[in-house]
C-alpha cells in the first residue's frame, strides 16, 4: 500500500539498497512484488517476536521475577537463577522506610519533603542517574515532589509485591521479594 499508493502519492522516492529495489524506476515492476512480500514476512516477523516478549516476561513474572527497567527506589535488580531479582539496598531502603515511619507517625507529605531536603537525599530521578544518594555540599538540591512521596507510599513493592497491568487491568503478586514495609 505504501509502495503502490502512498509513496507515490506524496512525491517520495522509496529506495532499498540491499533489494536493489527504486520505485523511480519503473521497469522493474516485478521488483516491486519481492520487495512488497519481504516487508510482509518482516512484519509478520516483527509481530511474532513481539508475542513471545510478551509471554517470556509474563512467565518470568508470574515466576517472581523482576521484569521492569529500572528498579524501585530502595531496590537493585540482579540476576539469581535466570530470574532478575529486587533486593534491598543498604542505605536507601532505610530511607523508604523513614519516610513510611514518618508518614504513619502522622506527617504529611510536605513535612516529609521538608525532611528530605534538609537530609540532602537527592530525588529518586537524579539517585538512578548519577548513584549519588546525598547532594554534595554546595551543588543545588532539587525537593521531593509531593507526587513522588505519594507515589512511593502507595506503590505495593515496598510490601514485597511485585504489580503487571495499570488500572483495571493490574495482577498482583505476593512475596515476590523482600518488603521493606509491612501491609
Amino acid at each position: 500500500n505504501y509502495l503502490e499508493r502512498i509513496f507515490p502519492f506524496m512525491g517520495v522516492r522509496f529506495i532499498a539498497v540491499t533489494d536493489h529495489f527504486d520505485s523511480a524506476d519503473r521497469s522493474g515492476q516485478s521488483e516491486t512484488l519481492g520487495v512488497n512480500l519481504k516487508n510482509l514476512v518482516n512484519e509478520m516477523y516483527a509481530r511474532d517476536i513481539a508475542v513471545k516478549v510478551k509471554s517470556s516476561r509474563q512467565t518470568k513474572w508470574e515466576q517472581g521475577g523482576f521484569t521492569g527497567g529500572v528498579p524501585p527506589y530502595g531496590y537493585r535488580a540482579e540476576c539469581v537463577g535466570g530470574k532478575k531479582c529486587l533486593f534491598a539496598e543498604e542505605t536507601t531502603s532505610d530511607i523508604v522506610k523513614k519516610i513510611y515511619e514518618m508518614f504513619l507517625s502522622g506527617k504529611n507529605l510536605k513535612q516529609i519533603a521538608l525532611w528530605l531536603y534538609e537530609e540532602r537525599i537527592v530525588r529518586p530521578a537524579e539517585y538512578h542517574r548519577t548513584g549519588q544518594i546525598y547532594c554534595p555540599a554546595g551543588e543545588a538540591l532539587q525537593e521531593w515532589s509531593r507526587g513522588t512521596i505519594r507515589m512511593l507510599l502507595t506503590n505495593p513493592v515496598y510490601m514485597g509485591c511485585l504489580v503487571r497491568g495499570r488500572g483495571g487491568d493490574r495482577t498482583v503478586r505476593e512475596h515476590t521479594h523482600e518488603a521493606l514495609v509491612s501491609g
